[in-house]
């Protein structure tokens, strides 16, 4: 089966907002400052899917599957949306004690943002912008809990849009 595919698309994973202690002046990175005692929220796995499986190959054209021998067409390929398994931990600060609140953390929206590894890859006839998704989705993670969560990736008209504009 020939495949069309967005090559070099990039997730630009979830802009999520956290929070520390006012102590916290970000020299470390990760969660919490010296003084934090509260929630940190890590992503720790992107999946991308598509027909419930595993894959980051993005189809941008549905096309005609044939037998590799005879070169007969065997039928039209499985095409729609790609997702992607989104695991989110919310922890308490590696500087919490065991007496210490911990919170549920709510996300109250999230944006995927595309871009292309530059230049243009070699074979492409086009790599034209794509217009990003933002979503208001909430999700809630419970203190202490991991929550796995399925968030589109590629919409069905995205890859319409990536051709349409002279993508291949």
């Amino acid at each position: 089966m020939t495949q069309q595919v967005l090559k070099g698309l990039s997730l630009a994973v979830l802009i999520l907002a956290s929070c520390s202690a006012p102590s916290d002046d970000g020299a470390g990175g990760g969660c919490g400052g010296s003084e934090a005692s509260v929630s940190c929220l890590n992503v720790t796995s992107i999946v991308p899917t598509s027909q419930d499986e595993d894959t980051s190959n993005v189809d941008a054209l549905q096309d005609q599957c044939r037998d590799a021998v005879t070169g007969a067409p065997t039928g039209i390929e499985p095409f729609g949306d790609h997702n992607a398994q989104v695991t989110l931990v919310n922890k308490q600060f590696p500087t919490s004690t065991a007496t210490d609140r911990a919170f549920d953390i709510g996300v109250i929206g999230f944006s995927v943002t595309y871009s292309l590894n530059q230049p243009c890859p070699v074979g492409a006839l086009g790599c034209p912008p794509l217009t990003s998704i933002t979503s208001g989705a909430s999700i809630v993670i419970p203190a202490g809990q991991t929550v796995t969560v399925t968030l589109p990736f590629v919409r069905l008209s995205t890859k319409n849009e990536y051709v349409l504009a002279g993508g291949n």
